[in-house]
């Protein structure tokens, strides 16, 4: 099985990207872990939806890393259902409420890993040696 490199980048950053800033409220970066820590006081709803988010993050970056397609297209379900999320109920997190480093990497990340398929595509086919000469 051959590594595929744009795969393994988009699956690492799909990784990194929940322990990021996510969302900036005021003068607080929160992360995905902070956001889960804080939903409690938001709704009960709202802990379980962050939680299926950090993990279709994570398990998407890690399917990635072998998988670019399959991990990109877990990690992008993820990014849409918290953008759902912010559009829907944008108003309790905050309506100054700014979008972090760390959401705009989950997309780079996604979307790197499902592009990593047309690396696939590209890389030639590995040369058959000639048979041996008859003796």
């Amino acid at each position: 099985m051959k590594l595929n490199p744009i795969g393994i980048i988009g699956g690492i950053v799909l990784i990194i990207s929940p322990f990021l800033p996510w969302v900036s409220v005021l003068f607080f970066n929160l992360s995905l872990l902070d956001l889960l820590s804080f939903s409690t006081l938001i709704g009960d709803a709202t802990y379980y939806i962050i939680l299926i988010i950090l993990t279709l993050l994570v398990l998407g970056g890690i399917i990635a890393l072998f998988k670019g397609l399959i991990g990109g297209i877990i990690g992008l379900v993820g990014v849409l259902i918290f953008t759902i999320l912010i559009l829907v109920g944008g108003q309790t997190f905050a309506v100054t409420a700014y979008l972090g480093i760390g959401y705009y990497l989950a997309w780079i990340g996604a979307i790197l890993s499902i592009i990593s398929i047309v690396w696939k595509r590209l890389t030639p086919a590995p040369s058959i040696p000639p048979p041996p000469p008859p003796t």
